[in-house]
């Protein structure tokens, strides 16, 4: 799991960014603060509305990057990953390859389901009353923030919660884990254990609020169409 994980992290990278949208106008142009900051949260939702086929392509790239990344090495979740309860598990070569693939699909899954691509308007700058030039910012979500709130569940102790959802009062009911034989009990416990791992990876993602900026200060020109601002094929 940890392997796992930390090959995701290695996809996305960068640093936290945040700002606000600095408003200016070309010496001459008739348009008071107040309307700049009106129209500016057209500007930004039209950006983001004219941008969507780029951020698609661009989640798409990420998520392909990361299933490469993956995919060069075999992820023994068993070995390298969270032992169950520092169980060595006995269970057939078979079974463990079965379940490997399952759990590692699962982990990858849940991770690229939330590569997400968003655009944050950093300046406008009316040319006049119908065209604007734009900077903005090409974020992602900061999916590292995630895996580190992840990293943070799972060092805590959250044996109580699975113990439960098995049946069992403490660990040392699981020690036939480690021996030959009751095979389907250990498929369940190790079915159990995975799914609420993959439940806790699935919340600390959603979770994840934070985005990092893959590349700043992009320029663009949007220009308002019958009440409308659309981004311009216009080139600054």
């Amino acid at each position: 799991m940890k392997k796992l994980l930390f090959v995701m992290m290695l996809a996305v990278m960068g640093n936290g960014f945040a700002g606000t949208i600095t408003l200016q106008k070309n010496k001459g142009v008739q348009i008071s603060q107040e309307v700049m900051e009106s129209e500016s949260s057209k500007i930004e939702k039209a950006l983001q509305r004219d941008l969507q086929p780029i951020s698609k392509i661009i989640s798409s790239g990420a998520i392909a990057e990361i299933s490469k990344e993956v995919g060069k090495g075999n992820m023994n979740l068993f070995d390298e990953g969270i032992d169950l309860f520092d169980k060595d598990i006995k269970i057939s070569s078979s079974r463990k390859k079965e379940l490997e693939e399952k759990y590692q699909k699962k982990f990858i899954d849940a991770y690229i389901s939330n590569v997400s691509v968003s655009f944050s308007v950093k300046k406008i700058k009316f040319i006049d009353e119908n065209t604007a030039d734009v900077a903005y910012d090409m974020k992602m979500k900061d999916l590292n923030k995630g895996l580190e709130a992840l990293d943070k569940i799972l060092d805590e102790d959250i044996t109580a919660i699975i113990l439960k959802k098995l049946g069992y009062n403490s660990e040392d009911e699981l020690d036939f884990m480690e021996k030959p034989g009751n095979e389907n009990e250990k498929i369940r416990v190790i079915n159990i254990v995975y799914d609420e791992l993959v439940n806790q990876m699935e919340i600390a993602l959603k979770n994840t609020t934070s985005e990092i900026v893959i590349e700043k200060n992009i320029p663009c020109i949007l220009k308002k169409v019958n009440g409308e601002w659309r981004l311009s094929d216009e080139l600054k």
